[in-house]
């Protein structure tokens, strides 16, 4: 029940909250571990990308974007377009780490983009790559929020 009542109220705080909102669903013990800021490099996730840098510093940080082109469906050679649209949010992730951090942190940020939905894409990151923390910046109404937090038919509501 306890489950039920913290898993409703984290909803309720990030449908409505006017300020960024970081919820840990498994407190991590060691400080040494990795951590991955998700983005949608809107500028609500600016903030996210600078509480990464300042609890965990660049060399144990690493940037995550998913990323679903357009028109998919409609081209032959789909994996020559996600590549193209790969390389693209590469360069973008690249340019919103440095408007955010700096020309410095391009290099020391690792850059991770996967093609698909961005739940998915987290699940893998933190399971296969040694994750510990994820903290995820985006606009208070994108995709990516209502997806971590179960609420798919509220997007686009606002």
């Amino acid at each position: 029940m306890a489950h039920v009542l913290i898993g409703s109220t984290v909803n309720a705080l990030a449908r409505t909250s006017p300020v960024q909102l970081l919820v840990v669903k498994k407190r991590v013990l060691e400080t040494q571990g990795r951590a991955a800021v998700a983005t949608d490099r809107s500028d609500s996730s600016k903030p996210a990308l600078m509480v990464g840098l300042r609890w965990f510093g660049f060399r144990r940080l690493e940037l995550f974007h998913a990323f679903d082109p357009p028109y998919r469906g409609l081209v032959d050679d789909k994996a020559a377009y996600d590549a193209q649209f790969e390389e693209s949010a590469v360069e973008k992730c690249r340019a919103f780490v440095q408007g955010v951090a700096g020309a410095d942190a391009v290099s020391m940020i690792e850059v991770i983009v996967r093609h698909g939905d961005p739940v998915t894409g987290l699940e893998v990151l933190t399971n296969e790559a040694d994750t510990d923390l994820v903290i995820a910046g985006m606009h208070g109404r994108s995709g990516l929020m209502h997806a971590l937090f179960g609420l798919r038919s509220l997007a686009h509501s606002k």
